[in-house]
């Protein structure tokens, strides 16, 4: 095994200590880097040793490792796998307007959706903010940084709340992956820039950031469907297709657990369980090295309309996604789900 295919593979297994002692951490990278020369591993605190890619980083700070409640290691006081309630409606955020489906922090105090500004209009990026999770989030506000007079859509958000990479369609009828990036939370976003070596002259859409690994959808593949992608180091490696997830039906809006081994994705699959519409799958992996098991239904959650997944907290209890069910306020709107401790 060569050197750099030594370290790519070892960039998928870390994701298993991520939550580790940080003295063990810190210790097991110094010798890893030392010896093997990956320097885009990642470091003592969880980001990466490559600038470029630094700030789009979810493991290993204070913030990050902190639940949502503000204390605490993520991989204490964990939800077991079983169902989760009813869901409750983000009613400071919903409205008459279609609100995309939510991606967050990793302590969930910074949510991004997509949502038109008035009805008719092309699609925007909002941020809403709250100071604890005990609280609503405020009244959301465009991110002027990442809105063109295109659609602007399908946002996602790093783990620190530093990073956005979203999907715009402002060159063309074609959606594109970009990023805008701030150097801390209270820091304003600097320009949109295309996310580069993934985007090709399909449709890329639906990101979600694992650190600085960016899983996506695209039609790529032909058949007029979309499927799951995955590229390493924020588009630096090769994007690999999930085909164990794929179907003869789209498949959106990946959402992994903080290891990797757990994902939520859309799809309008036909398959045992399926409500109707969109429905929200999931698939387990036994390593971020192995294909995902057959997608299960996530009955529980499902409607006969479009239900479509967000965001999982760190703690594996919350699930954030988006529905346009009976009962919102108009179009799509967003709602949590909690699993019982």
């Amino acid at each position: 095994m060569t050197p750099a295919t030594w370290c790519e593979c070892f960039h998928g297994s870390w994701a298993g200590v991520r939550y580790a002692d940080r003295v063990l951490r810190r210790s097991l990278l110094a010798v890893i880097v030392g010896s093997t020369g990956c320097s885009f591993l990642i470091d003592a605190t969880g980001f990466t040793t490559d600038d470029e890619t630094s700030t789009a980083s979810d493991a290993g700070t204070d913030e990050v490792t902190s639940l949502a409640d503000g204390g605490g290691d993520a991989a204490e006081s964990r939800c077991a796998d079983g169902p989760f309630g009813a869901p409750a409606p983000l009613d400071s955020i919903n409205s008459p307007l279609a609100e995309g489906n939510p991606r967050l922090s990793q302590d969930e105090l910074i949510v991004v959706f997509g949502r038109p500004p008035v009805e008719g209009d092309p699609s925007d990026v909002f941020i809403a903010t709250r100071p604890s999770r005990d609280v609503p989030f405020a009244e959301p506000q465009p991110l002027e940084a990442a809105n063109s007079i295109g659609h602007d859509l399908a946002p996602a958000l790093s783990a620190d709340g530093r990073t956005v990479v979203f999907a715009s369609r402002r060159t063309g009828g074609r959606d594109d992956l970009y990023r805008v990036d701030r150097a801390s939370r209270d820091a304003p976003f600097g320009p949109a820039a295309l996310v580069p070596n993934v985007n090709t002259l399909a449709d890329e859409s639906d990101p979600f950031l694992l650190g600085t690994d960016l899983y996506f959808s695209s039609d790529r593949s032909g058949g007029g469907r979309k499927d799951l992608f995955f590229a390493s180091n924020m588009g630096s490696g090769n994007a690999v297709h999930l085909t164990s997830l794929a179907s003869s039906f789209d498949e959106s809006d990946p959402t992994l657990t903080p290891d990797g081994l757990l994902v939520f994705f859309s799809s309008q699959r036909t398959d045992t369980g399926a409500k109707g519409k969109a429905d929200i799958w999931f698939s387990r992996r036994s390593s971020t090295s192995e294909p995902f098991s057959p997608p299960q239904n996530l009955s529980e959650l499902n409607t006969s309309d479009n239900d479509v997944p967000g965001y999982i907290s760190a703690d594996n209890c919350r699930l954030y996604f988006a529905s346009d069910r009976p009962g919102g306020k108009g179009g799509n709107d967003l709602y949590v789900a909690t699993r019982a401790k």
